[in-house]
């Protein structure tokens, strides 16, 4: 009987949920055994297999450029080897596709990088089912080559002004040798050197009338001898003396001298005299309070009149190429004061960070700024004031541009 208790009251089920299971032999219940096992094996086996091929993706992480007089270098750094081929579009366009690749996450949110400077337009990274293709929008006539470069993995194409020579129309693409690459070092790099604050403006004042422009002055003729010791450079400072120099003027100092880097040398202060340490700042939304608070007193305004300059200025801001080859600048100079100064002195290696400073607001090359200590912090003010301490300090400051440029030569 087909009953159950509700209640104090036996029920009947309904004809449909009282249909009895059908028989099934037992060759049918092995079939279906066997089945099951295939399915259930097949499943993690499908999944595996989608997995494998994923991991053999290359992801291109971030895209960068330079100009140099005759030629400009395009770099795409990768995760490892990928094949890879470069065509010409049109006059003005060249492709470059990735097989077996997919677009890092700063590239998935913003695969425009706008140019706009000589030969190169813009740079633009579109995705497909398992390849990537870089679109460079060119101007005028110009010839191409391709290489790449390991460890790490980068493809690196330099576009010439001229056009491939040509002997007539039979003559074949693997028949046409490109020019060869010029060296980067076939001029002078020019770095202009700002040292911060001068004449009616002191900057951050310490204890016995301390003060940081003439630190900055100081250790920047310092930095400018290193340089012009060596060959290669071609070093400019803002100022040579005790002058008061507008924000705006120092940056169009820096593009008049067509300048290949930009280094402003700071001396920070708190109002909390624990604070210690040293950071690199490059143009950007502040990192933190305390950067924004930083690049007030930099730009001697008020924290509320630096954030809406902030907010006016990277609306119209289409750099993002300048932001990384400076984020990239920032990183080696911080790297050689980790490794040369932080340690020894015992104090902090406070990092890289954006803030929104006129001085490096629009400029078009690599720029940073660097707090290269606290003259509000007691201990680090003494060290300040010390010729040896500061010429420690011009060294690594050297370092860091030195390791930096090295970057340029190899592909950067």
């Amino acid at each position: 009987m087909n009953l159950f208790l509700l209640g104090s009251k036996m029920r009947r089920l309904p004809a449909p949920l009282c249909t009895k299971w059908p028989r099934i032999k037992p060759i049918e219940w092995s079939l279906l055994v066997v089945c099951a096992a295939t399915l259930l094996w097949a499943r993690p086996a499908c999944a595996a297999t989608a997995l494998s091929g994923e991991d053999t993706l290359v992801t291109l992480n971030r895209i960068r450029y330079h100009t140099y007089p005759t030629y400009t270098r395009v770099v795409l750094d990768l995760s490892g080897p990928v094949g890879h081929q470069v065509t010409q579009d049109d006059a003005s366009s060249l492709i470059v596709e990735l097989k077996g690749a997919i677009l890092g996450e700063a590239l998935r949110q913003d695969p425009l990088i706008a140019v706009a400077k000589k030969r190169l337009i813009a740079i633009r990274a579109l995705t497909g089912e398992r390849q990537v293709r870089v679109l460079l929008e060119l101007s005028g006539a110009f010839s191409h080559h391709a290489f790449t470069l390991q460890s790490p993995d980068r493809l690196v194409l330099d576009v010439f002004d001229m056009a491939l020579p040509k002997t007539g129309p039979s003559l074949s693409p693997s028949e046409v040798k490109p020019p060869p690459v010029p060296e980067v070092k076939s001029r002078p790099l020019r770095i202009v050197i700002d040292p911060g604050h001068g004449g009616k403006d002191p900057g951050a004042v310490g204890q016995e009338g301390l003060t940081e422009k003439t630190i900055a002055l100081d250790v920047s003729f310092r930095l400018a001898k290193l340089l012009r010791q060596r060959p290669g450079w071609e070093v400019y400072l803002t100022r040579d003396h005790d002058v008061f120099i507008s924000l705006k003027a120092r940056r169009a100092f820096a593009k008049r001298h067509r300048a290949d880097i930009f280094l402003s040398v700071h001396v920070n202060a708190h109002t909390e005299p624990t604070a210690q340490g040293i950071e690199m700042y490059l143009f950007g939304r502040a990192t933190d309070k305390d950067a924004l608070s930083t690049a007030a007193r930099e730009n001697a305004t008020s924290q509320s009149e630096t954030l809406n300059f902030q907010k006016q200025i990277l609306t119209d801001m289409v750099q993002d190429f300048t932001r990384n080859q400076s984020l990239e600048f920032a990183h080696h100079l911080q790297r050689a004061f980790s490794k040369q100064i932080t340690e020894k002195y015992a104090t902090n290696s406070l990092g890289v960070k954006r803030a929104p400073f006129y001085v490096l607001a629009k400029t078009d090359m690599p720029a940073a700024l660097s707090e290269i200590g606290f003259i509000s912090n007691p201990k680090e003010a003494r060290r300040l004031s010390d010729s040896t301490y500061r010429q420690e300090i011009a060294e690594t400051l050297y370092q860091g541009v030195s390791q930096y440029r090295a970057l340029l030569e190899d592909g950067g």
